[in-house]
């Protein structure tokens, strides 16, 4: 298979942004029906999904920009303005903005309907991510490492200045299959009502564990930033890291007793 992302357009517009959007509407819907089978009704609906939906772009382009700044110093190359108009959308970023906005909307809520809430937020994430991933398989970014292999795709794209054709391997195919196990996993969990409460705290195990692993097998710049791994692993693991000690501080605070809240 042969994309030319010098060239590739869905309907007029980037795949990106054509694959996120589709995204956005199909997790939509999905967000109402898991409500749904919780018996709850949204707060205002309209307002909470363009205010998520404000805070997860701009985290997603901040992070962006900071990661074209990144590549630019480690290029040697000159930071202009379309250093950062030129950037797209980091995932973590937009988690992080998911999560913040959230976490804001949230704090009148009671206990129960919050849980419930986040509960549908921690399965949407990855559903919304398999859509995203897709975006990033036909716009040529977040490839792979140089490989051939039978399920390999020639690339043709512009790196650095330069057009470059190399056969890759599809990390971003298989970080989307990744993203549909842990969506159709958490997606059972919440219907059995399995874990409630706890299941965006679960997603934000097991996804940085998974992202960890594969960003050994991604090609683009930059892989050692820290110690020989990339911005996205240092992330994985601060992820990780806060919601094991959170955990623990939880366990603590009501005498060695984990009661299974996540709020």
């Amino acid at each position: 298979m042969v994309i030319n992302t010098l060239l590739i357009r869905i309907r007029g517009v980037p795949p990106y942004i054509f694959f996120a959007l589709l995204g956005i509407f199909i997790n939509c819907g999905i967000f109402l029906v898991l409500l749904a089978i919780r018996k709850r009704k949204i707060k205002f609906f309209a307002l909470f999904i363009m205010v998520v939906g404000i805070f997860a772009f701009a985290g997603a382009k901040v992070f962006a920009m900071m990661w074209n700044l990144l590549i630019c110093i480690f290029r040697h190359e000159k930071v202009t303005i379309y250093t950062f108009l030129n950037s797209g959308l980091v995932f973590y970023g937009g988690l992080c903005g998911t999560l913040f906005s959230t976490w804001l909307l949230s704090k009148r809520w009671d206990l129960e309907y919050k849980k419930d809430v986040l509960d549908s937020v921690a399965v949407v994430v990855p559903g919304f991510h398999v859509w995203g991933r897709l975006g990033c398989f036909f716009a040529g970014c977040c490839y792979g490492i140089a490989y051939k292999c039978p399920i390999s795709v020639i690339y043709i794209n512009k790196v650095g200045g330069d057009i470059l054709t190399v056969s890759r391997l599809p990390i971003q195919l298989i970080e989307s299959a990744a993203n549909i196990c842990i969506f159709v996993t958490l997606l059972v969990m919440f219907v059995k009502k399995s874990h409630r409460g706890n299941l965006l705290k679960l997603y934000l195990i097991i996804y940085p564990s998974i992202r960890f692993i594969l960003e050994f097998f991604r090609g683009d710049w930059p892989r050692d930033v820290l110690f020989g791994v990339s911005m996205s692993q240092v992330i994985s693991v601060t992820i990780i890291g806060v919601i094991v000690i959170y955990t623990i501080k939880q366990k603590n605070n009501n005498g060695g007793i984990y009661n299974g809240r996540f709020i």
